[in-house]
């Protein structure tokens, strides 16, 4: 969610890409929604459309979390990150899931 532009942040391009069923996202967003993580936004120009948006106190979990594990590890952020990338690419491409940025719909995914 923290890298999800206006076209990804979505609960249909969630489940894309994480794989899942619509009502398994549905269900995990609408915990998140009532622990006052997310908050759901409907689309100024199409009101089918809602944008899912990290609260202050979600943005503020991430940042601790990630800076609790990121400082107790031998190796640097950096290349965590794109060794975790790297793997969840993999898993992805092998289960046949859509890649996050591969948007059939996306004009700016486009290549």
């Amino acid at each position: 969610m923290t890298r999800c532009n206006r076209y990804c942040n979505t609960p249909d391009a969630t489940s894309q890409y994480l794989g899942l069923t619509k009502g398994t996202v549905t269900q995990s967003l609408n915990k998140l929604e009532s622990e006052g993580l997310l908050t759901k936004k409907n689309d100024g120009r199409d009101k089918r459309i809602v944008h899912l948006v990290l609260t202050p106190k979600a943005r503020k979990v991430m940042h601790e979390t990630m800076t609790k594990e990121w400082n107790t590890q031998p190796f640097s952020e950096e290349q965590l990150k794109t060794d975790f990338l790297a793997h969840l690419r993999e898993t992805q491409k092998n289960q046949g899931a859509i890649l996050f940025g591969e948007c059939r719909f996306c004009r700016f995914h486009q290549q």
